[in-house]
């Protein structure tokens, strides 16, 4: 029997969404959702959130791979399954840089060949104190493109002109250094237990931001992070709460999926 101590925070009739990967458990004859991308051997973990599927989602999920976002209802034991959608699973950091890639393609003008020692002034560029995050985009009309994001702008761009020429594009940052290192230090606050995964990743303007898929967001997390400039700190619970319980079943939709 699945240990149920990690979801004992669920209302019973509450509706609850969860990001992840399927996986399926021979020995029980039960599916379930996990944060993690599972490995082909199945190995159990008292985090994996228990799935309750008809057989309408058993039909579709089940040559799924991938991601799938799910959302249903919690009936005490597990997570009674009524809309699934493959697409809205994308991880937030790898749509950031589909919408940074389309933004550096309007932005980015191709005046001149690329000079043989661009390559050792990029990497003097993103060490400079003005310079907050630097990555680069590869665009198939132009190859590689580095993003330089920093609260400076102009004097960046100014840096920029003098030296080697080649593929650069320069984007205003919303915030700072001490403000990023805030970030960093608000993330590291959460409590190791509620961890799942923690780190950086790169915004559709080019910023660096912290972020983190929680068990549960801490007390008062939520009021630090309103201090902070909005995107530069991402802390989701894995499993998200999208309603209060429900009075009656007559609400239930199973096996409607997303559109």
């Amino acid at each position: 029997m699945a240990d149920m101590s990690a979801y004992a925070g669920l209302a019973t009739g509450g509706r609850f969404r969860a990001r992840g990967w399927l996986v399926f458990d021979p020995a029980r004859a039960a599916s379930y959702l996990t944060p993690f991308r599972p490995s082909k051997v199945f190995v159990w973990d008292d985090r994996f959130l228990p799935l309750r599927l008809d057989e309408v989602a058993k039909t579709e999920l089940a040559f799924l791979e991938g991601c799938v976002e799910v959302e249903g209802f919690w009936d005490g034991e597990a997570l009674l399954v009524s809309r699934w959608d493959e697409d809205a699973a994308v991880d937030p950091a790898v749509a950031s840089l589909r919408v940074l890639a389309q933004r550096v393609r309007e932005a980015f003008v191709h005046t001149h060949e690329e000079h043989p020692d661009f390559e050792a002034f990029a990497a003097t560029l993103g060490k400079h104190p003005s310079v907050l995050a630097m990555t680069h985009i590869a665009l198939a009309e132009y190859g590689r493109v580095y993003v330089l994001s920093s609260p400076e702008p102009e004097r960046v761009e100014a840096l920029v002109a003098q030296g080697s020429a080649g593929p650069v594009v320069v984007f205003p940052s919303r915030w700072n250094e001490a403000q990023l290192e805030d970030a960093r230090a608000l993330v590291d606050s959460v409590p190791a237990d509620q961890v799942l995964k923690i780190g950086e990743a790169t915004t559709d303007r080019g910023e660096r931001y912290a972020h983190a898929l929680v068990t549960q967001l801490p007390d008062g997390f939520e009021a630090a992070r309103d201090l902070l400039p909005e995107g530069i700190v991402d802390v989701r619970p894995w499993i998200e709460h999208v309603s209060g319980p429900i009075t009656s079943p007559d609400a239930l939709d199973n096996g409607s999926p997303l559109g």
